[in-house]
């Protein structure tokens, strides 16, 4: 009898958990691509900025909320407590200690993807960039490459890490023209209902220093 009910725990087990290990690398992007493309998630992060010519490597830590289409909310806890936010239209990068609004058309500032905007229109993935799998690099953790579909100066490849367990993101890499490198790694990913486009909205402190932002301006 408890080997029957052995092996009757093995086959439920295989049954439930079997299929996402077997999935072939473009079926699991399919559905990651499918996971995030409707609904808002949040996580909490980790990055790290090489500027390669300058030999120079931050940190940054924090927590960030993405909602398609184009809307997203950076909260950095550290170096120093700073926010950038974009309800798609208009971006915001608040400094705290400073009291001080840098602000622009956001197109300009995430245009080509950049600053991980590519996360807020993630169904358009594979029109946006050629993706090739590099397999398996460590404890079912998948690595894909992608190469911007048109020629861009502020993206030449990005590397998109994704678990095979969970169909989460846990990780992306991306390098510019200078093979600059900015690396994201994701913790506590969270699937979001009901997140009020009025998240994305920004108020501007009063007595703030405002800065315009303008696409090539020194």
């Amino acid at each position: 009898m408890l080997k029957k009910i052995f092996f009757l725990l093995l086959f439920l087990f295989y049954a439930f958990c079997g299929p996402i290990y077997a999935l072939e690398p473009d079926q699991m992007l399919d559905k990651v691509i499918s996971k995030y493309g409707e609904r808002a998630f949040s996580a909490s992060f980790i990055q790290t900025t090489t500027l390669k010519s300058m030999d120079m490597t931050d940190t940054a830590s924090g927590y960030i909320i993405f909602k398609p289409p184009y809307k997203m909310r950076w909260k950095y806890y550290t170096p120093e407590v700073q926010e950038v936010i974009s309800d798609g239209k208009t971006l915001w990068i608040h400094n705290e200690k400073d009291n001080q609004v840098t602000t622009g058309n956001a197109e300009d500032f995430f245009k080509n993807g950049r600053g991980g905007s590519f996360l807020t229109d993630i169904k358009n993935l594979r029109k946006n960039f050629e993706i090739s799998s590099e397999g398996k690099v460590k404890n079912n953790v998948y690595r894909f490459k992608l190469l911007p579909s048109k020629e861009n100066a502020d993206i030449s490849s990005v590397y998109l890490l994704i678990s095979s367990a969970s169909l989460d993101i846990v990780g992306i890499s991306t390098y510019n023209a200078y093979d600059d490198e900015n690396v994201l790694e994701f913790k506590n990913l969270k699937l979001l209902n009901d997140i009020p486009n009025s998240e994305f909205d920004f108020k501007i402190p009063k007595g703030a220093e405002v800065i315009r932002y303008q696409e090539g301006a020194e």
